[in-house]
């Protein structure tokens, strides 16, 4: 008995969890759209979605395009695409979790359109 309610409230806890990260990217979203960036910088309470929900994120995409990246390597390189896959899997995710201005979901257009940063003018300052 004892072990499924445990269980019951761990499921609760986890779909609780991906409901508020989900809906917290459309609002960070809808805010840039509303013109915050051209304000001067995001809104604080972007910067603080940014810092409590994109950047974990981005870190365990990092973590796991790692890995991916390591299984996959022998085949990358008898298809000579190592440069690519180390940029799709470990460069991208990277750059988005450190280097990326806090707040700025602009600076990273692969978050919404799947392609990555091929322009280094994506850092520039606000």
């Amino acid at each position: 008995m004892e072990h499924s309610r445990f269980k019951k409230g761990f499921v609760i806890s986890i779909v609780a969890v991906l409901l508020i990260v989900s809906s917290g990217h459309q609002a960070i979203g809808s805010e840039f759209r509303r013109g915050g960036v051209e304000k001067g910088g995001p809104d604080p309470g972007v910067m603080v979605a940014d810092t409590l929900a994109a950047r974990p994120v981005g870190f365990a995409a990092l973590l796991t395009g790692t890995v991916i990246f390591t299984v996959s390597l022998p085949f990358s390189i008898l298809g000579g695409n190592t440069g690519e896959a180390f940029r799709m899997l470990v460069k991208d995710p990277a750059r988005y979790t450190f280097v990326r201005p806090l707040g700025n979901f602009e600076a990273y257009p692969g978050l919404l359109t799947g392609q990555s940063w091929q322009d280094e003018k994506a850092f520039a300052p606000y």
